[in-house]
């Protein structure tokens, strides 16, 4: 609390928010005035340390793709600020989720579409299923892919797919090998 009566002169120390921003976390950047959002600087160096940091950013600053890319690249949660234009970014996106496949879930509805992007995510987190676009969940390779990290993931898979008899087989071999 402290922090909220600093100078307005402290927050122009480059040293100043530095200190800020490695010691202080979540409760430093929420003490930190609102002009400093505005700043280029401030919001690059606070989402290098602390990508969900963006969310407190100026708009124009969400839109920045350097800025957003340091943010995901620390905390995918970062994404969830971006701008609508950048979270339909396919390479922010893919960035993103090869750091954390849990990025899908802020990536654009074109993206949770995009088989290729979603097969890296499932890859990484079969929990991500559940964010893809319906015709990729009735996508049989995406699916096992999803199933060969945890079998739970058929829970996220189209009423189609669970129907037929090939994909049952396919994912039932999934199932025996991992209690091996």
């Amino acid at each position: 609390r402290a922090l909220g009566y600093a100078a307005s002169e402290l927050w122009q120390d480059e040293v100043f928010v530095h200190e800020v921003l490695t010691q202080h976390g979540r409760q430093g950047l929420l003490r930190a005035p609102h002009e400093l959002w505005s700043r280029p600087d401030f919001v690059r160096e606070a989402v290098r340390q602390h990508g969900w940091a963006l969310e407190f950013a100026a708009p124009c600053l969400q839109a920045r793709k350097d800025i957003v890319l340091q943010a995901v690249l620390r905390d995918v949660d970062g994404l969830a600020f971006a701008a609508p234009q950048l979270q339909a970014d396919r390479e922010l996106v893919l960035a993103a989720i090869r750091r954390e496949g849990a990025a899908l879930a802020f990536a654009a509805p074109s993206l949770k579409a995009d088989r290729e992007i979603v097969l890296e995510a499932v890859r990484q987190d079969w929990r991500c299923l559940g964010c893809a676009a319906g015709a990729l969940r009735a996508d049989r390779d995406v699916v096992l892919a999803a199933a060969a990290e945890d079998i739970a993931a058929l829970q996220y898979a189209a009423g189609e797919l669970l129907e037929d008899r090939e994909f049952a087989l396919a994912a039932a071999k999934l199932d025996r090998l991992a209690y091996r």
